[in-house]
């Protein structure tokens, strides 16, 4: 799954321009889904080789991260407060008119040493036990930090960081298969009401450029967003770690 999670990233940026907006989403898709996966494989992993295949996915990941931002901004404020309303509004947050010139190279290379990190990996002493302990570690990872946001709901950041450890359990209940992917759907549901949360914490961010009408509805609704998430987050984290691993192997 690694080598294929790699080598599709790759494909993709060789192929850019073409079908951009798809490809850039899908190669960002795919290296949050490797640097999900390759925490499974820490257990036979010495820790600089985790390291280095982990930097390597996100340098790749992150060097296609603002090619969405704008989009996301201006639809957020189509919603938030209609078509024509949302033309005007979004003029406070207009910038140059001119395309912006990409260079994927260095993307195509930080990729290119992912595949080739992946290749030298000896994961042959992987055990099962190994990869259903990282995955409980992500799961308590998850709770942990979705119990820091019950205390301080107005975080954003911890909300932030709540997403990237639901999203690598999601990933890992995905691949690890059943029983364990019978969290994935109420982890999807949560991983997307935390992305727009984040989304809406961004907007909020300049928002006050917009006037007082467009702020007003955008923290509203970043509130809403937020309380929504932990009622999600009580339901998929009902259970004590220990727990969750006898309810779904109960030889454990």
């Amino acid at each position: 799954m690694l080598e294929q999670l790699a080598g599709d990233a790759f494909r993709n940026i060789e192929a850019l321009p073409d079908r951009a907006e798809e490809r850039i989403h899908d190669i960002r898709v795919d290296m949050k889904k490797f640097r999900a996966v390759v925490r499974l494989a820490e257990g036979a992993l010495k820790a600089r080789d985790l390291a280095g295949l982990d930097q390597c996915a996100r340098a790749v990941k992150d060097g296609f991260g603002a090619a969405r931002d704008r989009e996301v901004q201006l639809d957020l404020l189509r919603r938030l407060l209609g078509q024509r309303k949302a033309d005007e509004a979004a003029r406070a947050f207009a910038g140059s008119d001119e395309e912006p010139v990409h260079d994927w190279t260095p993307s195509q290379k930080a990729c290119g040493q992912l595949s080739a990190l992946v290749t030298r990996s000896d994961l042959a002493k992987l055990t099962r036990g190994q990869v259903l302990e990282a995955w409980l570690a992500s799961y308590r990872s998850a709770r942990r930090t979705m119990a820091a946001c019950r205390e301080n709901d107005g975080d954003d950041f911890l909300f932030h960081e709540w997403r990237k450890r639901v999203k690598q359990l999601l990933y890992q209940s995905l691949v690890i298969g059943p029983p364990a992917d019978s969290l994935a759907a109420a982890a999807q549901k949560l991983s997307s009401t935390l992305g727009s949360q984040h989304d809406l914490a961004v907007l909020c961010e300049n928002i006050h450029l917009c006037g007082r009408e467009a702020e007003l509805l955008a923290v509203e609704k970043k509130h809403k967003t937020s309380r929504l998430a932990l009622r999600q987050g009580e339901r998929l984290f009902r259970w004590k770690p220990l727990e969750l691993l006898r309810t779904l192997d109960p030889h454990e």
